[in-house]
């Protein structure tokens, strides 16, 4: 009876360990933002060139933006206690591997203004630091390159394949958009629509569009006002009766399929008065999140 009775525990535990080891979730992937350093003080040193903002998180197959000062003490505390202590980060662009680097991320956490989910990176590796592009990107302090995705997992290639388009936008969706820019915000109500144009196009290999229309620039406007002074573009996503607005002041920093479903995720950076910010279009271009900061 007694061997009996251990041969049928052995054996359902045979059965339950692997389903319970199978069930095991996977690591959270972070996303970060390759940034230029933030300087407070004259002389003020740091230990590479660039530095990484943790952004966002995809937990359980779900994105979540990283918590902030608003966030609650118990979001703040969980964030804490699930991150590693060093993260390896591959960082990505147009859908290759660019570099790689290491962050530790044992000491304390900042979750206040521009010092939110900042880490400082190990000397050591290898970022390219691309000025190209850099002045599209209307940060609220000075930026010395475009900002870089970066990702603790190893998936940065670009299964959607978004690229700039210059191909003329067909009438009836023209039509659609600039109906869409009118009702997008009130100020926006008072544009001439001659007065309107495309800024910026992107269309992926399945014929998806993110499509950006701004206000043109008034004669005799400043060339050096700041953000929160320049006309706002608006992005719109279209994808054949999918049609919807994701935000204004935004500037596409790149595409990947950072958590390897299949589909590719736009990172945009999004910039105001005193405020920058990052906002993660995801889940099929059906969903986003935001993260952001206020300087003062």
């Amino acid at each position: 009876m007694t061997k009996s009775l251990s041969r049928a525990a052995g054996i359902l535990a045979a059965l339950i360990l692997p389903c319970a080891w199978a069930a095991a979730p996977p690591p959270p992937i972070y996303l970060g933002i390759v940034e230029t350093p933030m300087v407070h003080f004259v002389g003020e040193k740091h230990k590479t060139p660039y530095m990484v903002r943790i952004v966002f998180q995809n937990k359980g197959g779900k994105w979540l933006a990283a918590p902030t000062v608003d966030s609650s003490q118990v979001e703040r505390t969980t964030w804490v206690s699930a991150m590693p202590k060093q993260i390896r980060w591959t960082v990505g662009f147009d859908g290759k591997k660019r570099g790689d680097f290491s962050s530790d991320s044992s000491g304390k956490k900042n979750f206040e203004g521009s010092s939110a989910q900042i880490l400082q990176p190990e000397p050591g590796g290898h970022v390219p630091l691309i000025k190209q592009g850099a002045s599209n990107f209307q940060y609220w302090e000075n930026v010395s390159f475009r900002p870089l995705v970066c990702t603790s997992g190893s998936y940065v290639d670009d299964p959607d394949a978004w690229k700039p388009d210059a191909s003329k936008v067909p009438q009836p969706l023209w039509t659609e958009l600039l109906s869409a820019f009118h009702k997008a915000d009130a100020d926006n109500a008072k544009v001439a629509d001659d007065h309107i144009q495309v800024q910026k196009t992107y269309k992926s290999a399945h014929g998806a569009l993110l499509i950006s229309l701004i206000e043109k620039k008034p004669p005799g406007r400043p060339e050096d006002s700041g953000p929160g002074d320049e006309p706002e573009p608006f992005w719109f996503y279209v994808n054949g009766p999918e049609f919807r607005l994701i935000d204004k002041s935004l500037e596409l920093i790149d595409a990947g399929d950072y958590d390897h479903d299949g589909h590719s995720e736009v990172v945009f950076h999004k910039s105001g008065y005193d405020y920058d910010g990052y906002v993660l279009v995801c889940d099929q271009m059906r969903k986003q999140v935001g993260f952001g900061w206020s300087y003062h």
